[in-house]
């Protein structure tokens, strides 16, 4: 069974290792070789704990994983519109 939940620290790896893998596959032969060859899921998680940490700080982002027995499966960052000033 596949559930969507609230993305927290602990998912980050296996968010970041969704991101590259899907964009190396994804973007192949779409773009430049040598971009996606220097992806790695240690810099993508970098970003992706500095992202979680600023959704944090407002409520303009949720960030959500859908994990089945196997793991994450898949990330999703939705915004929420903020009032006009």
């Amino acid at each position: 069974m596949l559930t969507v939940r609230i993305m927290t620290e602990a998912d980050v790896p296996a968010v970041s290792a969704v991101r590259v893998t899907g964009w190396q596959a994804a973007y192949a032969g779409i773009v430049p070789q040598t971009f996606l060859d220097a992806m790695t899921v240690e810099a993508d998680a970098q970003q992706r704990r500095q992202h979680l940490a600023r959704s944090k700080e407002g409520p303009t982002t949720t960030n959500l994983v859908a994990v089945d027995a196997h793991g994450v499966r898949y990330r999703r960052a939705l915004c929420t519109p903020t009032a006009a000033s």
